[in-house]
Formats: C-alpha cells, sequence, structure tokens
C-alpha cells in the first residue's frame, strides 16, 4: 500500500499538471483561431465558447495525458535510479504494475463519469453556441437521429432538414406497454409542420408485427409535440441510456449492417474509456520488456500512443465500411497480449 500511494500521489500529480496544460493550450490556439477565422463576433462571445470548451477538452486529452505522465513518471524514476532501489528491497515488477494498474483504473473511471455526466452535454451546448454564435448559423440537416415523441414511439430519420422541415428514409415504431412492437409505419419523404407540431408521411407503408399485413398510406399525419419540443435536446452525442435503447429499436426496424454498425459504435463508446488504462500499461510493460538497451525501452515506450490512435482510427474505419462491430475490440486484445507476454516474462 505504501508503495502504491507514493506512486499514486506522483503520477496524478503529473497528469493533472500535464492534462490541465495540454487544456489551457489547445483552447489558447482555439482563442485566436477563432479570433481570427470569425467575423462580427466579439472577444466575449469567443470567450464564453472556450469556458464551455475547457471541461469537455479536458476530459478528452485523458488518454494523451495519461501516456505523458507515465512516461514523465518513467523517467523520473529511471534517472533517480529509484527502479533499482525497489529491485534491492525486494519490491517485484508486479508490485509495480499494480500500482499503475489502480492509476490507469482511476482515470478509467474519472473518464466514464466525467464523459457520460458532464462532458457530453457540455460539447452540446459548446456545439450549439459556436454555431448559433460563432458561425451565425443553426443545426440544418440532421443525419441518422432518433427520437422519441410520445411513450412508446420511436422515431427515426436518415436525413432531417430543419431549414426545410423535410425528412428523408423515416420510420415510425410503436410499442405497447410491455415494450413490444406492435407496428411499423416506413415512408421515404415526410413533411414536418413546427406550427401544428405535426408530422406527415406523404408515401407510406404500415406493417402490423400482430397480423404481418402490409398497408398503403398516403398523406398520414400524427401530431408529435415532443419531436419539436425535445428536438434541439437530441442534436449532438446521445447519451449512454438513449444509445442503448436505440439498438434494440435498430435490430428491428433497420437492416443489419446498420446493426451491426451500431453495436461497434456502442463498443467504441464504452472501450474507449479504457483507453488511459490501456496506454498507463503498454507503457509499462514495454518499459520493462527491454531493460537491457535503453533506447530501444524508450524508443517503444514513445511508439505506444501514436501506433494504437491509428489502430483506433483504423478499426473505426473498418466499421464504417461493414467489417464484423468486434473489430472494435481488436486494439484492446492486442493491448491483452502484450500485458499478458510482459506477465509470463515476470514469471521466467
Amino acid at each position: 500500500m505504501v508503495l502504491t500511494r507514493y506512486i499514486f500521489r506522483r503520477f496524478f500529480t503529473y497528469f493533472f499538471l500535464v492534462n490541465t496544460g495540454l487544456t489551457l493550450l489547445y483552447n489558447f490556439i482555439e482563442f485566436f483561431e477563432k479570433l481570427t477565422r470569425t467575423q462580427n463576433v466579439n472577444v466575449l462571445t469567443i470567450i464564453e465558447f472556450i469556458l464551455l470548451n475547457l471541461l469537455p477538452c479536458f476530459f478528452d486529452l485523458i488518454p494523451l495525458g495519461a501516456w505523458l505522465a507515465t512516461c514523465l513518471l518513467f523517467r523520473e524514476l529511471y534517472q533517480k535510479k529509484e527502479l533499482e532501489s525497489f529491485q534491492l528491497v525486494g519490491i517485484h515488477p508486479n508490485k509495480i504494475l499494480c500500482a499503475f494498474l489502480y492509476c490507469g483504473l482511476m482515470l478509467s473511471f474519472l473518464s466514464f463519469v466525467g464523459k457520460e455526466i458532464i462532458v457530453y452535454p457540455l460539447s452540446q451546448m459548446s456545439e450549439i453556441f459556436k454555431m448559433e454564435q460563432l458561425k451565425r448559423n443553426t443545426y440544418k440537416r440532421l443525419y441518422n437521429q432518433w427520437f422519441m415523441p410520445k411513450n412508446n414511439n420511436f422515431l427515426y430519420f436518415q436525413v432531417l432538414d430543419i431549414e426545410e422541415n423535410k425528412g428523408e428514409g423515416v420510420s415510425l415504431l410503436f410499442m405497447d406497454e410491455n415494450f413490444v412492437a406492435t407496428q411499423k409505419v416506413e415512408s421515404k419523404m415526410a413533411d414536418l409542420s413546427t406550427k401544428n407540431l405535426t408530422l406527415t408521411l406523404t408515401d407510406a407503408t404500415s406493417w402490423s408485427y400482430q397480423t404481418n399485413e402490409t398497408n398503403k398510406i398516403k398523406n398520414k399525419t400524427y401530431y408529435l409535440p415532443g419531436l419539436f419540443a425535445h428536438l434541439k435536446m437530441y442534436v449532438g452525442i446521445p447519451s449512454l441510456k438513449r444509445q442503448i435503447s436505440n439498438l434494440f429499436l435498430i435490430r428491428k426496424l433497420l437492416p443489419k449492417a446498420a446493426y451491426n454498425q451500431e453495436i461497434g459504435k456502442l463498443l467504441s463508446r464504452l472501450f474507449s474509456h479504457l483507453q488511459p488504462l490501456l496506454y498507463i500499461i503498454l507503457s509499462f510493460c514495454f518499459f520493462f520488456v527491454a531493460p537491457q538497451n535503453r533506447y530501444y525501452r524508450w524508443i517503444l515506450i514513445f511508439l505506444v500512443y501514436p501506433v494504437f490512435l491509428i489502430l483506433f482510427s483504423l478499426a473505426d474505419f473498418a466499421l464504417q465500411h461493414n467489417s464484423n462491430f468486434l473489430v472494435i475490440l481488436l486494439p484492446y486484445l492486442l493491448a491483452l497480449i502484450i500485458l499478458i507476454a510482459t506477465k509470463l516474462k515476470f514469471i521466467k
């Protein structure tokens, strides 16, 4: 416990210094970028946008900050020869690994709580503020959006043009009190009336889950005040709860490829909170995998972040091109294999 507290305190000192510095630097650059590129906007408006963006930026930079903090801590331990001192007093690398594991788990928990509860709502506010105050514009087109206009009713748009009040690729799902689908209505086009709070399907097809009957519907109008009341709320990143709910609906409404992609997006979102732990543990593993060559050791550590950042990007790219959703897990499985290999080396 003494070793864990010792490493824990020094690691988080580095982490908060590095992450705060990166956040301030990023927003400092963002401030001058907005100052030079936006027109007819006063400085106070830009500062308000920067303040809204500070906390989301801090949490978005947690993986990078965790990796840099680990590198700086290893550098200090190496220069002061503290690792040799640990070895002389009989402290096995496994105990040091456990201490870094606790640091990674704490950061992953901080990332999950911070992003899911604080950051995503603030990011949405920041994005809306940027569109309305800096770009003097509003969201005109939304893509692949889900809404819950009434209890047990779900509405999906492939494209929703807010400026023209038109929708494309519309699916309306009706469910009973037990959350069982009863009817599905699909239409290529839809018209929205912000005055009457209605949605009109010009040429729709209705399908009953109970009787399997299909009917053609012309100019069917639905009164959906909840759709217009919550339209702004659904702009941006959906909540985790809504994303999980959408997963069950997509399975009923959309093709298997779309369902596969939504599972991948959900897994990517959940596992992204493990990235701080991943970078910390991998840096530890590569530091001890080649202790006989200090240059090789530091090269491996410095490659951890860029290499896995590329792997995450490739996994997302593969998912967008209809690969199996399990492709999202490949970088994490690779990190697990490296950890197991390092543990086996310690045992030998």
